[in-house]
Parts: C-alpha cells; structure tokens; sequence
C-alpha cells in the first residue's frame, strides 16, 4: 500500500550549501510520501538549466562604446557566479577573435556573488566594445552568435541573440554576473 503524501511547506527561509553560501529558499507546496523535509535546489547551474538573451542594446553610462546587456535564465533553480567569457562567430561559423577582460566597463561598480536563476529570477551580465569606424572586414566580420562560457563552472551556453548582428573586435569589458536584469542596475 502507499502511504499518502503530506503537504509540506518547502524550502522557507534560509539554509547552508556546505561551502558557506546561503541559498535562498521560496516558499512552494510539495508532497512527500515519507515525511521528510523536502529537498531544496542550491547547486550551480549546467548548461542545460541557462536560457541567455541578449536583451538591450545602448550607451547606458554615456560612453563612446556600445554596451550590451545579457539576461539569464534557467529551468531549474541554481546558481552561477563570476565573469562570463565570450566567444563571437560570423555567420559563416568563424570565430572572431576578441580579448575579454574582467571588468573595466563603465558604469555601477559590481561585486562577484552568486546569483540565483530560476524561470522567474533572472540575472544579467555586460558587456562593452567599441566598434570598428570601417564596417564589417575580412579582418572583423560580422558577428551573427554569441557563446557565454563560465569557467569557474565549466558551463557553455550559447546567447539568443533576436537576429541581432554585432561588430565586436578587440577588447571587450565585461562586468560580473548580477542578481536581475533591468538596465538600471548598470547605470553609475
């Protein structure tokens, strides 16, 4: 015979993932056939959890540079932290070759943390160029996609970029990944 579930509040308030880190818990209704206090997501995020988009496009902090913002997403409750690294192709498939640098955009000073994602809580990144004055070259086509790789995790997502092209070559300034995404957060 099996025992019937007993509706549990899960995962309110806080709790320890073991390393330190506090993981945020929201309050949702589950049954356990046991009992037992239900079980609640603080793990990092797999490739297969992380929706990325690319969702703004602008000079936010009045610089000479274009910015661009990158929201995330994920199917699954968990967590990613540090710099994102880039990886911009043609639409050829050819890898554009850039240097990403940890911080150095302009704007808000952002601090590392972890930042949940689930399909209600998002978080971003930016990203800041400055675009060639000649066009697309042989040198410095244009870019059609965009990867994101997360080393500290060994993730790799590819971003939707909307049909989006871009002109990136050379440096490009990331700030960390952030707990939301709305344009304020980067605006100093």
């Amino acid at each position: 015979m099996v025992a019937l579930g007993t509706k549990r509040d899960a995962c309110l308030g806080d709790r320890s993932d073991g390393d330190g880190q506090r993981c945020r818990r929201r309050p949702e209704l589950v049954y356990t056939n046991d009992h037992s206090e239900p079980e609640c997501e603080c793990r990092d995020c797999s490739a297969s959890d992380v929706i990325a988009t690319l969702t703004g496009s602008g000079l936010y902090n009045n610089v000479a540079t274009a910015q661009e913002i990158v929201s995330l997403s994920a199917t699954s409750p968990c967590y990613l932290s540090g710099y994102a690294e880039l990886k911009f192709s043609s639409e050829s498939g050819t890898t554009v070759k850039t240097t990403v640098v940890d911080g150095g955009y302009v704007g808000a000073p952002l601090g590392i943390s972890k930042v949940s994602l689930s399909s209600t809580n998002d978080g971003s990144f930016l990203f800041q160029y400055t675009g060639t004055q000649n066009g697309a070259t042989s040198s410095c086509p244009l870019e059609t996609s965009l990867s994101i790789e997360i080393p500290n995790q060994s993730l790799t997502v590819n971003v939707i970029v909307n049909g989006v092209s871009l002109l990136v070559c050379g440096t490009v300034n990331v700030s960390p990944i952030i707990q939301g995404d709305s344009i304020d957060r980067y605006v100093s």
